[in-house]
């Protein structure tokens, strides 16, 4: 590959973009590039560019820039299926299904980037999804690309760096002093009395009303 086809952009001072065309989209025409920010000299920028563009070129004719995510994911399945149970099997097809092919699926494997990926999280997260199907789907697509990455079918996993909505745990509301005097007295002639006391941990009113449900 020549080093004619990498660019070298100036963004402001000591901070460039290196952009190396990937070849086309073979369903849209278009054209992907291989884009990274690098921060330092015009030298180091060079530097980097040739080495990006050497590792390229040893790369460009291998799957991962022939082939769509749709399709390495029908790979990837297929080499996974007989190691893990079937349950788990089809979880992680359906949230590929649901959540990532219909906006990734058509792109190709190589032109898939951070951002791509990071937009996929947040249409979720707008549509209402919870935290934990959202690093569910993360989970199974890092896996995956992970998985690409020891293949030598792209060169970074591009689920890297992209934040993630955080589970927020339910605080337990425990009795106030009013409450646990109440509890206390009814549970006096009951097995809970005693229970109560040694409990290591605070009592909660969801445990009272399930214990006399």
């Amino acid at each position: 590959m020549s080093r004619k086809l990498g660019q070298i952009i100036a963004v402001r001072e000591n901070t460039w973009m290196i952009r190396i065309p990937m070849g086309c989209d073979p369903q849209t025409n278009q054209r992907n590039y291989y884009n990274r920010t690098v921060h330092g000299s015009l030298r180091q920028a060079q530097k980097f560019l040739g080495k990006k563009i050497n590792e390229l070129g040893a790369h460009i004719e291998r799957d991962g820039a022939k082939i769509r995510l749709d399709q390495y994911l029908d790979q990837w399945l297929k080499t996974i299926k007989s190691r893990i149970c079937s349950k788990t099997y089809e979880s992680y097809e359906s949230l590929l299904a649901k959540y990532i092919r219909p906006s990734l699926g058509k792109k190709l494997l190589v032109a898939i980037r951070p951002l791509d990926v990071q937009a996929v999280y947040q249409q979720m997260s707008a549509r209402g999804l919870s935290p934990r199907t959202v690093q569910g789907a993360h989970w199974v697509l890092n896996a995956a690309f992970r998985q690409a990455l020891q293949w030598e079918m792209i060169l970074e996993v591009p689920t890297k760096g992209v934040k993630l909505p955080r589970i927020r745990r339910r605080e337990m509301r425990v009795f106030s002093v009013e409450e646990a005097k109440t509890f206390l007295k009814v549970a006096l002639p009951t097995m809970y009395f005693e229970a109560a006391l040694e409990s290591p941990k605070p009592v909660s009113a969801s445990d009272v009303q399930r214990q006399f449900a």
